[in-house]
């Protein structure tokens, strides 16, 4: 093809990417909306669209500042040097869909009695029906010295798009030492990527020869590595074969960069800090934060105690506010927080809400989430175990009725991380669609 041609094509898509940015912006002169969501991520982004298609340009509108989108469970492969931040990454203006409202900014106060959402920059604006999509944040700063050791070239973590790059860069430079992988006490957004970095990191050290002048470690505030019975064995073998020493009850409290020391309370059987500590050299230190919620949730009347969304586990409206919803990480809800999670509340609270809207939603006939979630923990490069369970750690694995068996390391496993999951994401999920589906093989 000619460079004139490429340039063509080019100016064409610049044209066209302009015109729906003008699209989205220009809807956003409105002060009230008969959909309101709130954060533009993975559940947001699938509400959008439905409610776009359904209601039509300028009824539903977006409250989010971001000007990326991030499919983060890709997150995990930036980290592990398998993918780039570019592969996980699109602009938002092109995920949402045209007829949105997208509002660039952030919830700053939410009064459900009065049905109106405040931004950041001082709009207020009414809702007919409110989704609140606002995920939550990893709390770095619930590690003494850890905002300032991160990034340092030793210190890393995959839980941001500004550090996951860096994780790779780390693990290149490691030539020899101690490399350890922490996960926190608390909750956690996608609690599986604790465990996959250290697997990934282990392995790549294993494929390049370093292996021997390295040691890893993974320190978890569990008695245990794993908790879901089924998939534990794998998991043992795997830190048994590959030499990972494992140190359970054990909780980072402070990173000391300047010498290279992470610091770790030691735990009793509760959780609670026996009041011993055990310092550790680290050449690599991956850190799993604690995750909490977006503040706008948590400072309103929509919160629990906990400062979480308190929405009816099953059919995802709020305890007290009956024309709001919510999904994905925001939510009060007693399963994993990951996107799987999110496209499975999606079908739910889609099919819930619009019952709402027709006046026809009764709590006997409301569809459920069954809890539904999955986590693919890759255990190294080409192999992926594919952990599914819904509320209290029921078993819901699609693969096992081919005769797969989930529990064990599967190459094609790996391909359904790597290759089917990101394209029913962009795809499907946030074109507010049933992203299950591609699989053939939802229940």
């Amino acid at each position: 093809m000619s460079s004139r041609v490429l340039h063509a094509n080019c100016n064409q898509q610049q044209a066209a990417s302009a015109a729906r940015h003008r699209c989205i912006c220009n809807a956003a002169s409105k002060d009230g909306y008969k959909v309101l969501v709130l954060g533009g991520g993975s559940g947001g982004s699938a509400v959008a669209a439905h409610y776009c298609r359904k209601l039509g340009k300028d009824q539903v509108a977006v409250i989010d500042p971001s000007e990326q989108h991030y499919y983060q469970p890709m997150f995990t492969l930036v980290g592990g040097g398998l993918r780039s931040l570019q592969d996980a990454t699109q602009p938002e203006g092109q995920v949402l869909p045209q007829g949105v409202a997208w509002l660039r900014s952030a919830a700053a106060e939410i009064d459900a009695d009065s049905s109106t959402v405040t931004t950041a920059d001082g709009r207020r604006l009414r809702y007919e029906y409110l989704v609140v999509a606002t995920g939550c944040q990893p709390k770095w700063d619930s590690v003494r010295g850890l905002p300032e050791a991160l990034g340092d070239g030793r210190v890393v973590s995959n839980y941001s798009p500004k550090y996951a790059p860096l994780t790779f860069e780390a693990l290149k430079d490691l030539k020899q030492g101690h490399a350890i992988f922490t996960m926190p006490k608390g909750t956690v957004k996608c609690p599986g990527a604790g465990h996959k970095v250290c697997w990934l990191s282990e392995d790549y050290l294993r494929r390049h020869g370093r292996r021997p002048a390295v040691k890893v470690t993974y320190v978890t505030p569990s008695a245990r590595v794993l908790g879901l019975q089924r998939y534990l064995p794998t998991i043992e073998r795997i830190t048994q074969e590959r030499d990972i020493a494992v140190v359970p009850s054990t909780h980072l409290v402070e990173v000391c960069g300047r010498q290279q020391e992470a610091v770790f309370d030691c735990l009793d059987a509760s959780g609670t800090p026996t009041g011993q500590q055990r310092v550790m050299h680290y050449d690599l230190l991956h850190v799993t934060p604690p995750h909490v919620p977006a503040p706008a949730v948590a400072n309103s009347s929509l919160a629990d105690a906990g400062g979480w969304l308190a929405v009816d586990k099953e059919t995802l409206q709020h305890l007290r506010y009956p024309n709001v919803f919510g999904i994905g990480d925001c939510c009060s809800l007693p399963t994993g927080k990951t996107a799987a999670a999110a496209a499975a509340q999606f079908l739910v609270l889609r099919d819930n809400l619009d019952a709402l809207m027709a006046g026809s939603l009764q709590q006997d006939s409301a569809a459920k989430y069954d809890g539904y979630t999955s986590c693919p923990v890759v255990t190294r490069q080409g192999r992926v175990m594919l952990m599914e369970y819904g509320y209290d750690g029921v078993i819901m694995e699609m693969f096992s009725k081919l005769g797969i068996d989930q529990s064990q390391e599967q190459y094609l496993m790996w391909l359904v991380k790597t290759l089917v999951l990101p394209a029913a994401y962009w795809a499907l999920m946030t074109k507010g669609y049933d992203a299950r589906s591609i699989l053939q093989l939802a229940p």
